[in-house]
């Protein structure tokens, strides 16, 4: 049986290398930021653009840079309330950069040089690692990061490896930062994902602890005007769907994952684009504890995260 095609092509754009990987067939493809994150640059399919990803510099800068769009989020998504946390019965201290907020935002890796491992263009796969050795104070741990992401058709799968390479337990978080593009902006889409609730925020944007359940199946068919930036409980736990629907066209995107039991969604003010954040644990999870993952020396943590494209 003949191998599927596929074209790897290397672009620059504001001194970083885009890595981009065609299916010359169906034309569908990805691209990737390696030294800034290994961050999700592109999804093209059907002849659509996906996700909101940078073509220039100054998308680079406003999107990739300014609004994390793509990110990979590690070791903790989102938050961490003032940037401190303990653990261990140490007290440690995390890089603000968050702002007007004072806190640590989207861990400490979402700009770190990712190598290139292997590509394997005709099988649609690129596969990137990063070793997270003590670079900050504030998260003295020895860990490794894979990512593997291949094209299959009309799905982008990433599959994560997280590896303990230290003598210490360490708090590990994970997640993604995907906006999907909304060209009819948000309010005519309709969000479908079961979800036992989500996490009220401060003034802070940080749980406060109280669980709410206020959002039923039909409320957000379509989402409307409804202002998002919730991390909601997905009902399914480890093994969960998420459909994005436009009722105009009826295209649909889902997103599947394994060891994502939450799911942060952001409507930017602009509302033409919707961040589905798959996370493996809540805001300030650090502090919270809620979903936070602590990883023994030599232990393997794998997750997956797959966007597919229908109708």
């Amino acid at each position: 049986m003949a191998h599927r095609k596929n074209d790897i092509r290397r672009t620059q754009i504001d001194g970083h290398t885009i890595l981009e990987c065609i299916d010359s067939e169906s034309h569908n493809s990805f691209s990737l930021i390696p030294d800034y994150g290994g961050s999700l640059n592109s999804f093209v399919c059907k002849g659509e653009e996906v996700l909101l990803g940078a073509r220039n510099e100054k998308e680079f800068q406003d999107f990739t840079v300014n609004s994390y769009a793509g990110a990979q989020l590690f070791p903790f998504p989102n938050r961490i309330k003032g940037g401190n946390y303990t653990f261990d019965g140490e007290e440690f201290s995390l890089p603000l950069n968050d702002h007007p907020y004072k806190n640590a935002l989207h861990g400490l890796i979402y700009n770190r040089p990712f190598k290139v491992v292997d590509i394997g263009a005709s099988h649609g796969r690129v596969k990137l690692e990063y070793r997270y050795r003590h670079d900050h104070g504030g998260y003295p741990f020895d860990l490794l990061l894979s990512n593997t992401y291949r094209l299959s058709g009309n799905t982008l799968s990433i599959h994560t490896v997280i590896e303990n390479l230290g003598s210490d337990t360490a708090p590990v978080g994970h997640g993604w930062h995907p906006y999907f593009m909304a060209p009819e902006k948000a309010d005519v889409y309709s969000l479908e994902m079961g979800q036992q609730g989500y996490y009220v925020i401060d003034h802070d944007l940080v749980p406060t602890g109280e669980l709410v359940d206020t959002f039923g199946a039909s409320d957000l068919k379509p989402i409307g005007a409804t202002e998002l930036n919730h991390c909601f409980v997905l009902e399914n736990g480890n093994a969960s769907k998420v459909k994005l629907i436009n009722s105009v066209n009826g295209r649909e995107v889902e997103i599947s994952t394994k060891g994502y039991p939450y799911m942060q969604v952001y409507i930017p003010p602009h509302r033409n684009c919707i961040a589905l954040e798959p996370c493996t644990c809540i805001p300030d999870a650090f502090n919270n504890r809620v979903g936070c993952r602590y990883l023994k020396p030599s232990e393997v943590w794998e997750l997956q995260f797959d966007i597919t494209i229908k109708a």
